[in-house]
C-alpha cells in the first residue's frame, strides 16, 4: 500500500476546480454550488479510490463566513466531488450568505488520513457563477419593462405578468388605510369595515399597542351586540360585564366563573420567609401600607339564609388552606378568623370522615371556654367505672422536657414539663393512647409517635378518688370504735 506523507511543507494538491450551477434559471435559487477537484501527493501521484475529508470556508477578505466539512471518496483518476453548502456547518448559515456584498473565496483544507489533521492547500476567489449572472440581469430588465398605470399615495400590485394597478393599500405619508382611500388621521393603521383600529403610539411601544384617550374604551369584543371583553377607558378590564367597576370585573353564569391551572413545578414553600419559591395558580396580594385591614383575596357569599354561603372553597391534596404571616407583630395570624354577632362560630371544622378535625403544630391558647360533647342522647353502653384507685396508684408521673429540632418540623414545647410516658400509660389505660403521624412540609417525611388524652384521665381519677374517700370513711368508723 502506498504511504501517504502528510507534512504542510511536503503535501500539496493540484486542484482543477471549476463551479457550476444546476438548474440555473428556475424561480428558485439552489442552496448549494458544485465542487469538483484532483487529489494527489507530494509526489504527484493520485490519490486513487480513497476516502478523504475536506474543510471548506467561504472568505470575505480574510473572514470566515462559512465553514462546513465533507467526507468524500475519489474515483480511479483521483477525482472527488461535493456540494459546497451542503456538507456539515461548523460555523455559520449558508442560507444567510451575503453573496451580493463584496468578492468570496473559498480556503480548502484536506485531511487524507482521516485523523483531524487539516492542512490548507490553497484559496481559489469564486468567480460569478450563470445564476448569478441571470439574477442580476433580471434585477435590470429594461428589455421587457413592466409597464402600468395607478393612483397617487395607493400601493401598486401585478395584475399580470407585466402590468401594475392599485391596491387596497393606501398610504398619505402619516397614515396606512387598508380598504378605505380616507384612513383617519388619529391613526396610524386604518383598517375599514370596523374590524380594527390600532391608535397613535404614545409612550412604551409593543408588538402591538391599542392607545385611547380618556374618553373612548381601548379595546371591546362583541358576539353580535353583547360585549364579552372590555377593556374601559378608566383602565379597568371587564370580561361578561360592561362597564367595568374594579380592576379585574368578570360575571358569569357558569358554575365557574375562572378557572386556573400552573404545572410548573420550582421548589417546596418556605413558610419562614417572606419569599416563597411555591407555585400559585393564582395569587392575591395586599401591598398598601396603611392603617386598614389590607385583604389579599375576598371572598363573598350572599346565598340565601336557609342555605350555606362560602366566601371561598380551597381543596389541596396536602392542605386545603395554608395560612403564613410575615409580621413580627404578637398579635400577627397566618389564618385570622372573625365572626359577627349572632353567628354560631367564627371558624367551623368539620372532620368528615378524617382522624382529626384540627391538627395543631404548636402550642395553643383560648380566652373562652373549651367544652367537648357529653349529652346522655349521644352516648351508648353506659355502664360505671370500675375501681380505679389501683391504676391510678400504679402510674408512674414524669417530669421531661421535649427534644427540639431532632423531628423536622414538629413544633415542640420549650422548657420543662410533667405528665405521662405514653408507653407507660399504654399499659394501664391504652383507651387513652393514640397513634398520630405529622407530615414534614415535603410532604415525603414523616414522623409516628403516640399521644395522651389527658381529658379523660380526669373521670377516672375522680373516680379513683370517690374510691380513696371511701375507704378514709370505713377508716374513720373503725377509729371511732377503737376510741369508746
Amino acid at each position: 500500500m502506498k504511504k501517504i506523507v502528510f507534512l504542510k511543507t511536503l503535501l500539496f494538491l493540484l486542484i482543477n476546480t471549476f463551479f457550476s450551477i444546476n438548474n440555473a434559471f428556475s424561480q428558485t435559487a439552489p442552496q448549494g454550488f458544485n465542487y469538483q477537484a484532483v487529489a494527489r501527493d507530494n509526489a504527484g501521484n493520485l490519490y486513487a479510490n480513497q476516502n478523504i475529508r475536506l474543510r471548506l470556508s467561504i472568505q470575505q477578505n480574510g473572514n470566515n463566513q462559512y465553514i462546513e466539512t465533507h467526507n468524500a471518496t475519489t474515483n480511479a483518476f483521483g477525482l472527488f466531488s461535493l456540494v459546497v453548502g451542503q456538507g456539515s456547518p461548523t460555523f455559520g448559515t449558508f442560507q444567510n450568505m451575503a453573496w451580493n456584498t463584496g468578492s468570496k473565496a473559498i480556503l480548502t483544507e484536506i485531511d487524507p488520513l482521516g485523523n483531524g489533521n487539516f492542512v490548507n492547500v490553497g484559496t481559489t476567489i469564486l468567480q460569478s457563477v450563470p445564476y448569478a449572472l441571470y439574477a442580476q440581469n433580471s434585477g435590470n430588465n429594461t428589455a421587457n419593462g413592466i409597464q402600468g398605470m395607478g393612483t397617487n399615495q395607493f400601493l401598486a400590485k401585478f395584475n399580470g405578468s407585466t402590468s401594475i394597478t392599485n391596491s387596497q393599500i393606501v398610504d398619505n405619508g402619516q397614515s396606512i388605510g387598508i380598504g378605505t382611500t380616507t384612513p383617519d388621521a388619529q391613526t396610524r393603521l386604518h383598517l375599514a369595515n370596523g374590524k380594527m383600529m390600532v391608535g397613535t403610539p404614545n409612550g412604551t411601544l409593543a408588538r402591538m399597542t391599542i392607545n385611547s384617550d380618556a374618553a373612548e374604551d381601548a379595546l371591546r369584543v362583541r358576539v353580535n351586540t353583547t360585549t364579552h371583553l372590555l377593556v374601559g377607558a378608566n383602565g379597568n378590564v371587564g370580561i361578561g360585564v360592561s362597564p367595568a367597576a374594579y380592576k379585574l370585573d368578570i360575571n358569569s353564569s357558569n358554575r365557574i366563573t375562572a378557572y386556573a391551572t400552573n404545572d410548573f413545578l420550582s421548589g417546596a414553600l418556605n413558610q419562614n420567609t417572606a419569599s416563597s419559591a411555591a407555585t400559585s395558580a393564582f395569587k392575591g396580594e395586599y401591598l398598601g401600607n396603611g392603617n386598614n385591614d389590607g385583604i389579599g383575596i375576598y371572598g363573598r357569599s350572599t346565598s340565601p339564609s336557609n342555605g350555606y354561603g362560602f366566601g371561598g372553597f380551597f381543596e389541596g391534596g396536602y392542605a386545603g388552606i395554608l395560612g403564613r404571616t410575615t409580621s413580627t407583630a404578637f398579635d400577627a395570624a397566618g389564618v385570622f378568623a372573625y365572626g359577627n354577632v349572632g353567628n354560631r362560630s367564627a371558624l367551623y371544622v368539620s372532620a368528615n370522615g378524617a382522624n382529626l378535625g384540627v391538627y395543631v403544630n404548636g402550642g395553643g391558647t383560648y380566652t373562652g371556654t373549651w367544652t367537648m360533647s357529653s349529652d346522655e342522647k349521644l352516648k351508648t353502653n353506659i355502664v360505671d367505672l370500675k375501681p380505679s384507685l389501683n391504676k391510678i396508684m400504679a402510674l408512674n408521673p414524669k417530669q421531661y422536657q421535649y427534644k427540639r429540632g431532632e423531628f423536622g418540623t414538629m413544633d415542640l414545647p420549650s422548657g420543662t414539663h410533667f405528665g405521662f410516658l405514653a408507653q407507660d400509660l399504654q399499659k394501664i389505660f391504652p383507651e387513652l393512647v393514640e397513634k398520630q403521624r405529622h407530615t414534614e412540609k415535603g410532604k415525603s417525611e414523616q414522623t409516628d409517635y403516640l399521644s395522651v388524652n389527658y381529658i379523660e384521665l380526669i373521670p377516672i381519677m375522680v373516680s379513683a378518688i370517690q374510691e380513696l374517700q371511701k375507704q378514709n370513711e370505713n377508716l374513720q368508723k373503725q377509729i371511732d370504735e377503737l376510741k369508746k
